[in-house]
């Protein structure tokens, strides 16, 4: 879930990172010193994100005036208002325009937090109205069978066949799996594992953070690099992942390894 937080005062941004890291150290945030009357410009010029926080005077017919645009534009974004003393009638303007979220500054972190799992459920109901991708995976019949050269390869073709595909392949070989070494020379920063300990937090934006980019109509989702958090993936994990990807991919690709277990089921 990709996070915007907008503000004059760079205090305020720093303090707003730590503690939006703290509810989820993988999210995409991004921060920018400015008023609310740079907001519109800058979400017309970009993808604009899941939620965007925007700190105001609460006071401002002109603020107020680019907000009601904001909400107007983008009535699939959360915006939530940053203010250090909301007056009843702002709150109640606020409400009108849509904004979802109004926080007292300095803000509190167990109030940031809930508000940011609002968010992140309101986020999930917006996902997969689209057909889901095709699911395809491959299971070796026996060691050295070339079962990881088959897939990586297959869905690598699989991504370039046509220039329009987007395939996703997820390496389940979770205990000896090295699907991205024969895709990329870069060691992943995340992994399945990783995925599986946020599972309350997974969407788009997480999904395609954890991934390792090969082109850009490729990415993959490594296997974990030890034992324990291997173990630590369970099932509902892996059903969940793949739900979410074929939600974003047109294939998904599965290296499933050569046991059959209820994480390969």
């Amino acid at each position: 879930m990709k996070t915007t937080v907008m503000s004059r005062d760079e205090g305020t941004l720093h303090a707003l990172r730590e503690l939006l890291g703290q509810w989820d150290s993988m999210m995409p945030i991004a921060t920018i010193q400015g008023g609310v009357e740079q907001a519109l410009v800058l979400m017309q010029s970009a993808q604009p994100p899941d939620v965007l926080m925007i700190e105001t005077k609460c006071g401002s017919k002109d603020e107020l005036a680019h907000l009601d645009a904001l909400a107007e534009h983008f009535p699939n974004m959360t915006l939530v208002l940053l203010c250090k003393a909301p007056s009843p009638e702002i709150m109640q303007y606020a409400m009108r325009i849509g904004v979802r979220e109004l926080l007292t500054l300095p803000v509190k972190q167990d109030e940031l937090h809930e508000a940011m799992r609002r968010a992140h459920r309101r986020s999930q109901t917006h996902i997969g109205a689209a057909k889901a991708g095709r699911v395809l995976s491959w299971i070796g019949c026996k060691g050295g069978s070339g079962q990881t050269f088959l897939a990586s390869n297959f869905a690598y073709a699989l991504a370039h066949a046509d220039g329009q595909n987007k395939v996703m392949l997820i390496d389940l070989n979770l205990q000896f799996g090295d699907a991205v070494l024969f895709l990329a020379d870069n060691k992943p920063r995340f992994t399945v594992a990783d995925l599986a300990k946020n599972p309350d937090r997974l969407d788009a934006a997480l999904l395609h953070t954890s991934s390792a980019h090969i082109t850009s109509s490729l990415d993959v989702l490594a296997a974990p690099e030890n034992l324990e958090a291997a173990a630590a993936v369970k099932p509902e994990h892996v059903e969940s992942i793949i739900r979410m990807a074929a939600q974003e991919y047109d294939y998904v690709v599965l290296d499933l390894g050569r046991t059959i277990d209820a994480i390969t089921l």
